[in-house]
């Protein structure tokens, strides 16, 4: 049962999350303030998508726990990554054709760490990387999901 407990305080830590990521936009006034890298974790790069996140894995958590189910959670989880990573996968695909001078889109300094475990690398090679890790995602999460399914 302990499992059960821990979706509760998934849900609720996450619905707590939201509430302050509300506040924190607010303060900001209109400006984006990028949160790398600990927000990555549940997929997110910007207050905006910890707000929205945060909302769904808050509902997942919950719902989880009212139907005791942990499979339900995997399933909302691995559904979340296989969306999330196709999209940022066809972001990372499109930046490679434009010249991204406005911000957000001007994301070259955020590559440091691959630059730093990689070396040198031009911002083609940084986005080229990063499509396809975020496919890897998707892969990785398709094949969870069909795992999951077949032993529900």
């Amino acid at each position: 049962m302990f499992v059960m407990e821990y979706l509760l305080l998934i849900g609720l830590s996450f619905f707590a999350l939201s509430i302050f990521a509300a506040h924190r936009i607010i303060r900001l006034n209109g400006k984006i303030e990028f949160t790398y890298m600990w927000s990555a974790l549940i997929g997110s790069f910007v207050w905006e998508d910890i707000l929205i996140f945060s909302m769904y894995f808050g509902v997942a958590g919950l719902l989880s726990y009212f139907f005791t189910s942990f499979k339900l959670f995997v399933l909302f989880f691995l559904v979340f990554w296989i969306v999330r990573s196709l999209g940022e996968a066809l972001y990372f695909f499109l930046q490679q054709f434009i010249r991204p001078e406005h911000f957000p889109h001007n994301i070259d300094g955020h590559f440091w760490f691959l630059r730093k475990v990689l070396g040198n690398l031009s911002s083609q090679q940084c986005f080229i990387l990063s499509q396809i890790t975020h496919q890897m995602i998707v892969m990785l999460s398709a094949v969870g999901l069909i795992v999951l399914l077949l032993n529900w």
